[in-house]
């Protein structure tokens, strides 16, 4: 096989490290990944770069770029790899809003503990900003009283000691009897949010909820001891 005399220069990519350049300081910005991965080993090298920029600004240092921290775990092979899950169902409609407290989505989840107990947890979410914005965790399932405080909390939150929100908001949720109680119906009147309930047999609806649920359990409730529900 014959090369062009102008290509005998060029190096053979061999490897996609050799794409990459490299920094002296690179090995310091290593160090300060290395911790972060251990601690949250299922972050992305977006939401790395996140939490060094927060640990540096408390030390008066400037920000890192996150292209520059993508290059550094990728040439020390620290990036995830890339998922192959594909969508088997039709979007249903869009949940996300242009503009916060528009609508508003809750959902339930349990964890389950080392001691056998169960830890019951229920959270609103802007679908704006993706703010969890009020949580409630409970050693016993939810009841509707807890949700009516979960939303009195959520008004809180946002509003102060508002009696209700200033202009009419979506409280979006699955069809849980937990959620369509006669009680809770009437206090979100009473607060101004509007019930408005997921299509029967179509959890990708409230795929937001969801996709916080998981990563709830992925970067938090997996990664920890979970030993007894008082710990969790």
């Amino acid at each position: 096989m014959s090369i062009h005399p102008k290509s005998i220069y060029k190096r053979p990519l061999d490897s996609e490290v050799l794409r990459f350049y490299k920094k002296d300081s690179d090995q310091e910005i290593l160090e300060q990944i290395k911790p972060v991965i251990k601690l949250r080993p299922s972050y992305g090298y977006k939401r790395v770069t996140a939490m060094l920029n927060k640990q540096r600004l408390l030390l008066g240092a400037p920000k890192l770029n996150r292209k520059r921290v993508y290059r550094v775990m990728k040439i020390n092979g620290l990036i995830l790899p890339k998922s192959n899950r594909k969508r088997d169902h039709q979007s249903t409609g869009k949940i996300m809003t242009l503009y916060s407290n528009t609508r508003w989505c809750s959902d339930c989840f349990e964890i389950k503990c080392f001691s056998g107990e169960k830890v019951f947890v229920s959270f609103v979410l802007d679908t704006c900003d993706r703010e969890a914005i009020s949580f409630i965790a409970v050693k016993e399932p939810l009841r509707s009283e807890q949700i009516q405080m979960l939303m009195i909390d959520a008004i809180e939150k946002r509003f102060g000691k508002a009696l209700q929100a200033p202009r009419q908001i979506e409280f979006f949720t699955d069809r849980g009897a937990i959620y369509r109680a006669y009680n809770v119906q009437s206090l979100a009147r009473q607060l101004n949010l509007k019930s408005c309930f997921t299509k029967a047999y179509s959890p990708e609806s409230k795929g937001m909820a969801e996709a916080f649920v998981n990563t709830v359990k992925r970067d938090y409730v997996y990664t920890n001891d979970c030993e007894t529900a008082e710990k969790v």
